[in-house]
């Protein structure tokens, strides 16, 4: 080595050793303890705040380092004596030979531990802080850059440690409190365009309601300043929580674990994900939560776009309110929300959940702010029976069909708001039937129901609980006086908010056999509500039509209309026997009001009438009746007939009108070969009596057993009244009335008979006429013919001729000449 450049750096070493003397003997010489007061006063003067300084600590070799310990700083008039800020310790150097001579920044390891930080709003609104940010340092002139200095890039900084701090913030205007306590922060080595370690602790207390929760995370961070790119790499996020009443007024808790990676584009303003998971395990509410999310996140924050794609939730929940108290479930799909435009659209979502398998693609507008939300799509449920879901929900299940409900499925588009939803084209199936149309609630809260639906064929039957023998005791009955205290359902009717149609092609209910069903609805809360409904049954048409007004008194209007009904059939399947047969036609017309069974039958008014043809009654045979209260008259107590009670008639029609619960009725008329039938009465509805008098008259005394022994009783009206209970009225036969009718009607003819003898008689010893055309005269004839032969056997012809007025000196004779005739009766 030259001896010029052996001298040089020999020059330099000495330079170096002089310095690093000269400011250790400053560092030594030099206390900064001394400036503490300086220092407080300064910060009294620029804040008003009272500062506290412990030990302050400066080295100068081979770092120039600085510490500090106890710095408190007092908190802003108003506020309490709670110091405002306080550090334990802190401490930061800077390595010096490499500032000096390279101008590169290596700093050691930032410490600070023991802060508390003190945040306080008091009951106006007034914080602890806002003093602190007013305040403004004294400007100094800014020296002119004249090159030379430090290059950003050259900064390398060890890491920064920060522990065992904390911060609190209240607000005394809502009573609450929150505080960051066991703060710790670790980083590792801080180079610009170099990745670094950070893990990060701390605990969230809450005082109203009261919460915790344990934050840990911990991650690799690349930040690339030329081109504002930030990675998070090896990202592992856990949250432990629990609060007290917090979820409906229940304890809850929470593990939440959050891996994967992220990427931020500050320039661009996106920020996206890769193999992100998210596991949650949780209590609160009566359930327990096992769940995972796995997606891949998209977000284009300046735009407001949010995408994530690949989502699938999965998991159970355990708890009392979920079927079987425990249910695996899955949600999967492709999410998108556009900010900008408050759009959001779910495509390819599919959720399985306690057996049903559901799919749809939903889209949403009016999302942003100030938007009306929308959301519509298709949505479908793949084929499932629901009997295991309702068993698991606790729902006791038992029709009469065991394979009845074994097969659901739904498809329909969607449409409706956080209010309102609908369903159209809607397909629904149940077992064998499927129903389409329309369904929706136009306002959830006040469950205004809209459709228009249509069922091709059901059987409502094999859905109804089976029928067991003696287990169907009613509460109360019809013809039990607590019946008329039942409440008729008038809140239930004026509830209901429903308004559309529903048809189906065939149903069978309660036996009976329908088709062409038609159901309208119309009316809501407080207005008038109808129900018209028709249908085709047993070869004729049904039509009713039902109208509730609202008030504090309700009324109906009832209207029924059924013609061409076939009886037997009808009541076969209605009741398992057809004691009546018959083309039937009813007409209905009813009107009445209250609250209860007893008010509505009260003020019941209307019409009604039936006109049943070509039909019989069996279990009854008017004949036979006839017969055995004859034969009974006579002494025969032991008359039996072995055939089959059975009254035929060729038309049966009646009439009535109700009157304030009282139908009377004066218009019944049956015709049969052997009987005519009139009758007149009423039935008290409200006091559920009977008082009805049948008159039947024998027409007819054919030849065979229906006849047989009625001959006698031809023309002869006998009275049967129906009277008592009308439940279980008395059945009355007045047969001896009509047998002394019979008698009095046969001794009148035969009377008759010995008048027109007696007359003859007198016109043969009298000489006078006694009959014309064939026909006894009658009583004034008869009459007329007396007086002329007396007259003239008194007066001869001749004068008779010439005495017009002759009859009326003959009239005083009258009755003389008549008494025989009015004596014959007597003989």
């Amino acid at each position: 080595m030259n001896k010029p450049l052996k001298y040089l750096l020999i020059g330099v070493g000495v330079v170096i050793l002089l310095l690093a003397g000269a400011l250790t003997a400053a560092a030594t010489l030099f206390d900064p303890n001394d400036y503490r007061d300086t220092i407080a006063a300064k910060v009294k003067e620029q804040t008003g705040r009272d500062l506290q300084l412990g030990e302050i600590g400066l080295k100068v070799f081979p770092w120039l380092k600085a510490s500090a310990k106890g710095v408190v700083l007092g908190n802003a008039p108003g506020f309490g004596s709670e110091p405002f800020a306080q550090v334990g310790e802190a401490d930061v150097g800077v390595k010096l030979f490499p500032l000096l001579f390279d101008r590169k920044v290596e700093v050691s390891t930032v410490k600070l531990s023991g802060l508390r930080l003190n945040l306080q709003v008091d009951k106006d609104g007034k914080n602890n802080w806002a003093d602190l940010a007013k305040q403004k340092p004294e400007e100094e002139k800014k020296p002119e850059d004249q090159g030379g200095g430090f290059d950003m890039k050259s900064l390398d900084i060890s890491g920064v440690e920060i522990s065992d701090s904390s911060a609190k913030y209240s607000d005394a205007r809502s009573g609450k409190s929150y505080q960051i306590d066991k703060l710790r922060l670790e980083t590792g080595a801080l180079s610009p365009g170099k990745p670094f370690d950070v893990a990060l602790g701390f605990t969230a207390i809450a005082s109203a309601p009261a919460a915790t929760a344990d934050l840990d995370l911990k991650t690799t961070v690349d930040y690339q300043g030329e081109t504002s790119l930030l990675k998070l790499s090896g990202l592992t996020l856990k949250l432990k929580a629990a609060g007290k009443q917090v979820a409906g007024g229940k304890d809850a808790n929470a593990d939440l674990e959050l891996a994967g990676a992220a990427t931020v584009d500050m320039a661009k303003k996106l920020v996206g994900t890769e193999n992100l998971k998210l596991k949650l395990k949780g209590q609160g509410m009566g359930f327990d939560a096992d769940t995972e999310l796995a997606a891949q996140l998209l977000a284009d924050y300046g735009q407001k776009l949010y995408n994530a794609k690949g989502l699938v939730f999965t998991g159970t929940v355990a708890g009392q309110g979920v079927p079987g108290g425990k249910q695996p479930l899955k949600l999967s799909g492709d999410f998108s929300y556009d900010g900008a435009k408050g759009t959001m659209a779910f495509d390819q979502g599919a959720l399985a959940v306690a057996g049903l398998d559901l799919k749809t693609s939903i889209r949403g507008e009016g999302l942003g702010e100030g938007g009306t939300p929308r959301l519509h799509g298709p949505i479908s449920i793949a084929a499932f029976n629901p009997r295991p879901l309702m068993n698991q929900l606790g729902i006791k299940l038992e029709t009469a069909d065991p394979e009845a409900l074994k097969s659901v499925s739904l498809a329909a588009n969607y449409s409706g708001t956080f209010t309102s939803a609908r369903f159209d084209q809607l397909n629904f199936k149940l077992d064998q039937t499927t129903m389409q149309g329309m369904f929706g609630l136009r306002d959830f809260k006040a469950k205004a129901m809209e459709m228009a639906l249509k069922i091709d064929e059901i059987n409502a039957d094999r859905y109804l609980p089976p029928k067991k023998p003696g287990q169907e005791k009613p509460v109360a009955a019809a013809g039990d006086k607590k019946f008329d205290d039942q409440p008729l359902p008038t809140e239930a009717l004026q509830k209901l908010n429903a308004n559309g149609t529903l048809d189906i092609g065939k149903l069978t209910i309660n036996g009976l056999k329908l088709s062409n069903v038609s159901l309208k609805l119309s009316g809501a809360p407080g207005a008038t509500q109808a129900q018209n409904i028709s249908a085709q049954l047993y070869g004729g048409k049904v039509s009713l039509s039902n109208s509730m007004t609202a008030g504090n008194e309700p009324g109906y209007a009832i209207k029924t209309q059924l013609s061409a009904l076939q009886a037997a059939p009808f009541l076969k399947d209605l009741i398992g026997k057809d004691p009546v047969s018959g083309l039937g036609n009813f007409d209905v017309s009813l009107n009445s009001r209250g609250n209860t069974y007893g008010e509505f039958k009260k003020a019941l008014n209307g019409d009604l009438s039936f006109r049943v043809e070509n039909g019989a009654v069996k279990g009854f045979n008017l004949a036979q009746t006839v017969r055995k209260a004859k034969a009974t008259l006579a002494g025969n107590m032991n008359y039996t007939e072995s055939e089959q009670p059975v009254t035929d008639f060729t038309v049966f029609t009646a009439t009535a009108k109700i009157i304030n619960g009282v139908l009377k009725s004066d218009l019944l008329d049956a015709a049969s070969p052997l009987f005519r039938v009139n009758g007149e009465g009423q039935v008290d509805l409200v006091n559920e009596t009977i008082n009805y008098l049948a008159k039947p008259t024998i027409v007819n005394t054919i030849t065979g057993q229906e006849g047989k022994g009625l001959e006698q009783l031809k023309g002869i009206m006998i009275p049967i009244r129906l009277s008592g209970n009308m439940y279980k009225p008395k059945v009355s036969l007045d047969l001896k009335a009509a047998l002394q009718q019979q008698a009095t009607e046969k001794l009148r003819e035969n009377l008759k008979g010995e008048e027109d003898k007696l007359k003859a008689k007198l016109g043969e010893k009298l000489g006078i006429q006694t009959q014309k055309d064939g026909k006894p005269l009658d009583k004034q004839e008869l009459k007329q013919e007396l007086n002329n032969k007396l007259g003239d056997l008194l007066f001869g012809k001749k004068k008779k001729q010439e005495a017009a007025p002759a009859p009326a000196p003959a009239e005083p004779a009258a009755p003389a000449e008549q008494k025989p005739v009015e004596a014959a009766p007597a003989k």
